[in-house]
């Protein structure tokens, strides 16, 4: 099993934090339009090569992908 290593992880998140060169990725407030759509496409070939920007923006897809089945789910009922 691998484990976390905290450090390089929080070294690796400063550049997400407030200040940091990527700060407006997770600082900004979300867009709920998304949520709105049936269909929507993410193009992440201009970031594929980055190895800081590609795994966070990854996450986010998959959290938005999550918070829209919960949406969808939740109007079902």
């Amino acid at each position: 099993i691998d484990t976390i290593n905290y450090n390089e992880f929080s070294t690796m998140l400063e550049a997400f934090y407030t200040g940091g060169i990527y700060e407006r990725i997770l600082n900004e407030d979300v867009d709920t339009s998304l949520f709105d759509e049936t269909f929507i496409v993410f193009e992440v070939d201009a970031i594929k090569e980055n190895p800081k920007l590609f795994p966070i923006v990854t996450l986010i897809i998959m959290d938005v992908f999550l918070q829209k089945m919960r949406l969808k789910k939740n109007r079902k009922n």
